[in-house]
């Protein structure tokens, strides 16, 4: 998202806004009001000709603006404009004041549209059906915006005018004021989630009063950010991946969210989880890659999804979150006690436990295979952009793949089942089984993936076992996931200290000597906190509290040099003391979760694994 657009957010409903706060769709991207995947309203514009915005003010959910019109050295009139995201619509409300000694005239006059258009199209998707007119009926006191879909949907944007007119010269008398507000309603008839009101269980004050000391001003804004981030569902309290392309339910984001706020917001855990379990995979679809007992990738409410022009109405193309989801879950349960959830998601996990195991290849590997039909991913690890897994020498690998993290993933989610297994009272001999399959795990990942010469784990394997023999932040994860042997930890934790992967505000996601690096690039050499908080969790695992503060440290300074305090979703890689300031990427979220989790998580480390075997020493 442009650093100059203003994103709000409330539940379901978000907003992306130009830098005056209004609305043109087409004129910078993804810019409209927005509620469940569908944009109602498109376009919304004040006439604010002859004023200037003096100043401004934004939280996730309300914008401030002061519009000042002056002459002769004074001021004439200010305009006092609140603008209220509110879980279905918006308010808008202005106050005209008059500061002089002699009347004023001002016209408000407001230019409003709706398209209803998808996410996708917005996004620039040409849609393949055919797209219904909007109907627009104009009333004397507002507009009514109704949409028909192409599945039945029925969508509407009811706008009132209250107060003083809109479109009318208002004479504004000496020290006078006039007000007006706009109040727009969205609906739909598709089938949205019966919600139960979000509930987090904290409080952000301590953070706030934190930040009015001056001490981690960035902690306020994360705790804040998550909020603004938080869905309702029928499961409980979940979370979106971030604003303005993912504010959905998605499964490895909210899993590693999750976990990054279990000390925290526990709550939050037994929500996605719940949720996930709920839209666990049942049956084949190569269409949306499910599979019995996958745990989903994304879930979206929009039309092109529901007519399955898309396959995100409930996406399973992410090859990690089934391992992250019983990783989470015993994690949640050895951290809170909460035992009853184990046994309440007992299918489930098991179920997740069986598509690990039934997906392995011949090498104990879990692998995935990219999407060919242009609209499912390519790549289905974290780095899931088209270009993210390569060999030395620049080339793309063909076929399935194996990555290394995700084998850590594995290696976690065994260990896990076996946590899991003794608390439901399972078979003793289950317990062992899974024990041995994540030693198993263990060795596979050195066998295959440690690169002597590199000092460093390869990124992935190709079809035919070659190695994609990269340096890259992703062995990080195996730190989280306690899949390194200590025999190997001195040696991997400087060389992922080393300057060509360590930037100073974070890890590179590939390293500056590879043929691939570009530092603004999206996971080619760019720092996303997430993936370096990861790489600080395993740290604390494995009981490195100084390389783990300095993690931190790097994540809490990248937060206080941000102008709005807030950790990005990503940034450049360019080295911290090189003179360049942490460059933002042009497309990034703002706000994101698992970015504004991961600065929580570093001012609140926690431990919430109970390992129940080492990993194998290497000789």
């Amino acid at each position: 998202m442009k650093s100059d657009m203003l994103p709000l957010k409330n539940d379901h409903c978000y907003a992306v806004l130009d830098a005056n706060g209004m609305a043109t769709a087409g004129h910078g991207g993804v810019v409209g009001f927005f509620f469940h995947d569908s944009r109602h309203l498109s376009k919304y514009t004040w006439d604010m000709s002859g004023l200037d915005l003096i100043h401004q003010d934004e939280t996730l959910s309300v914008l401030s603006q002061y519009w000042s019109r002056f002459a002769n050295h004074e001021q004439q009139i200010l305009i006092r404009r609140t603008v209220t995201l509110l879980p279905e619509g918006v308010e808008d409300r202005l106050v005209i004041e008059n500061s002089g000694r002699n009347e004023q005239y001002f016209t408000p006059v407001i230019t409003l549209g709706a398209d209803f258009a998808d996410l996708f199209e917005a996004r620039g998707r040409t849609r393949a059906t055919r797209k219904n007119p909007v109907e627009r009926i104009a009333r004397k006191a507002g507009r009514l915006f109704r949409y028909l879909a192409q599945d039945g949907a029925e969508l509407s944007t009811d706008i009132t005018f209250s107060g003083d007119p809109v479109g009318v010269e208002l004479l504004v008398p000496a020290r006078g004021t006039r007000e007006l507000c706009v109040n727009a309603r969205f609906s739909s008839s598709s089938e949205l989630s019966v919600n139960i009101p979000v509930q987090f269980g904290w409080s952000a004050q301590r953070a706030i009063q934190q930040k009015r000391r001056g001490d981690l001003p960035g902690l306020a804004v994360a705790y804040e950010d998550i909020e603004a981030l938080a869905l309702s569902t029928r499961s409980g309290t979940c979370i979106a991946a971030g604003v303005p392309n993912f504010v959905a339910m998605f499964g490895r984001d909210s899993l590693i969210t999750a976990w990054f706020l279990l000390e925290q917001a526990p709550k939050l855990a037994e929500g996605v989880l719940r949720f996930l379990a709920h839209h666990q995979g049942r049956k084949f679809d190569p269409f949306r890659d499910e599979q019995p007992g996958k745990i989903l990738h994304e879930y979206r409410e929009g039309e092109l999804s529901r007519l399955n022009e898309l396959p995100f109405s409930a996406y399973y193309g992410s090859v990690d979150a089934t391992a992250l989801f019983v990783r989470l879950l015993a994690d949640y349960v050895n951290h809170t006690g909460n035992e009853a959830l184990a046994i309440e998601l007992e299918a489930n996990w098991r179920a997740a436990l069986d598509w690990i195991e039934r997906e392995r290849d011949e090498r104990g590997l879990l692998r995935y295979r990219g999407a060919t039909d242009g609209k499912g991913l390519i790549n289905k690890s974290w780095k899931d952009s088209d270009d993210s897994m390569s060999f030395g020498n620049g080339s793309l690998p063909t076929g399935s793949l194996a990555v290394v993290e995700v084998q850590g993933y594995v290696f976690a989610a065994f260990q896990s089942g076996a946590s899991l297994n003794r608390i439901v009272g399972g078979q003793q001999n289950e317990t062992a089984r899974l024990l041995a399959l994540s030693e198993a795990t263990s060795t596979a990942i050195e066998r295959h993936f440690w690169m002597p010469e590199h000092q460093i784990y390869a990124l992935g394997l190709d079809e035919r076992g070659k190695r994609l023999n990269v340096v890259s932040s992703d062995p990080g994860h195996l730190l989280w996931a306690g899949a390194v042997p200590e025999g190997r930890l001195d040696g991997l934790v400087k060389r992922m200290f080393a300057p060509d992967l360590w930037s100073g505000w974070g890890l590179r996601t590939l390293g500056t000597r590879e043929k691939r690096y570009n530092p603004l690039s999206y996971h080619n050499g760019s720092v996303w906190p997430h993936d370096t908080a990861l790489f600080g969790a395993g740290l604390f695992r494995y009981g490195r509290r100084e390389e783990f503060e300095r993690v931190a440290n790097a994540l809490t300074d990248l937060a206080s040099a941000r102008h709005d305090h807030r950790l990005p979703e990503l940034i450049s890689g360019y080295q911290r003391d090189s003179g360049s300031p942490p460059l933002p990427y042009v497309e990034s979220c703002r706000p994101q979760a698992w970015a504004a989790a991961a600065l929580i998580y570093a001012a609140h480390p926690h431990r919430a694994e109970k390992r129940l075997s080492g990993a194998t020493a290497v000789a």
